[in-house]
């Protein structure tokens, strides 16, 4: 998925969380925080493949003791996604630029945003089931 597409998912996420509650809930933090949660899976999958495939650990669950690595990951995904869309009102110039778009281009990305989210999802559940049934 180029940026472009990326934006797109967190707008359409934003659109959807601005029509359905207003301004006043921060729309834009739960996109983020959709969006987040999806390059989360992703990274995950690709960590998971690599382990189950290959039996190459480039992220271990636990580094240091018995202190999680994990969390701290987690975080700085979520504020990386904080800094791409929410900060400096950046969400507005991404609502502009999508908003104007004509229906058909927006039927087709909203289409191509359904199958990522698709493949985002079941693709994490099929890597957690072969990390589970190699173990």
């Amino acid at each position: 998925m180029t940026y472009s597409g990326y934006q797109y998912a967190f707008y359409h996420f934003y659109a959807w969380g601005l029509k359905q509650w207003g301004s006043r809930s921060y729309p834009q933090y739960w996109a983020a925080f959709v969006v987040a949660i999806f390059a989360i899976l992703n990274i995950y999958s690709v960590l998971i493949l690599l382990e189950v495939i290959f039996k190459l650990k480039l992220f271990s669950l636990y580094v240091i003791g018995d202190k999680p690595l994990r969390g701290t990951f987690v975080l700085a995904v979520f504020f990386l996604h904080y800094f791409l869309f929410v900060r400096d009102r950046r969400y507005e110039k991404i609502a502009r630029e999508f908003s104007g778009a004509p229906k058909s281009v927006g039927s087709r990305r909203a289409t191509y945003l359904g199958m990522y989210t698709s493949v985002t999802v079941l693709g994490f559940i099929g890597c957690a089931w072969l990390y589970i049934a190699k173990m």
